[in-house]
């Protein structure tokens, strides 16, 4: 039978699954009230307060846990994306690689069950991976879809990319208003790709951690 505090938790994240952050989020901190190194509360109120913009908060929460217990892949994962979101790449990326490296029994027992290598990476490594893959994609897309510099020196003379169209119009040919088209149609593109990036990095993440 499960103990008030599971059954709190349980209601929690039905509570947060349904996008009820703030009534969860209360149910989290009275978990922890009652027990404040509770890691499941710890993290899943982390994850509302990202949810929420409060990302320094939820930091905060992430690094208490891992006080707790440094094997959390997940709350590495999670902190790694919070601190991408505040442009801390360095931080992020170490984060990611935390992640990765943590609990090299999960491989272990995957083999134990019968699962071969692929299918070992398949559904253990690559799961617990992905949502720092996406965010390190994010990241990087971010700053090279403005670097137009770097696309010149790279696609050469030939090939003229959007950055350097827009650069083009409003400085050589003063075109401006042309200029503020193509960047409004550049931004919907850019926010198309993070935005598919982001949904692709929740469901990655749904799928590791349940």
């Amino acid at each position: 039978m499960d103990s008030p505090i599971d059954q709190l938790l349980g209601e929690a994240r039905a509570l947060q699954r349904q996008g009820a952050l703030n009534e969860a989020a209360q149910i989290y901190v009275e978990i922890l009230r009652a027990d404040p190194a509770n890691m499941g509360a710890l993290y899943h109120l982390a994850q509302v307060n990202c949810r929420q913009e409060r990302i320094v908060e939820g930091i905060g929460l992430l690094r208490r846990l891992l006080s707790i217990d440094p094997r959390q892949a997940r709350a590495h994962n999670l902190l790694g994306l919070a601190l991408g979101r505040l442009g801390q790449t360095q931080e992020a990326l170490a984060s990611f690689n935390d992640a990765i490296a943590v609990d090299p029994n999960l491989a272990d027992a995957s083999s134990a069950l019968g699962a071969g290598a692929w299918r070992t990476f398949l559904r253990v490594t690559l799961p617990l991976s992905a949502p720092g893959l996406v965010a390190g994609c994010i990241l990087v897309f971010s700053a090279c879809a403005t670097a137009f510099v770097t696309q010149t020196l790279i696609g050469g003379a030939r090939l003229i990319y959007m950055p350097l169209h827009i650069y083009q119009q409003a400085v050589g040919a003063n075109n401006w208003p042309f200029a503020a088209a193509i960047s409004v149609v550049f931004t919907l593109a850019v926010m198309v790709v993070i935005y598919a990036l982001n949904r692709a990095g929740r469901t990655s993440k749904a799928y590791a951690h349940g």
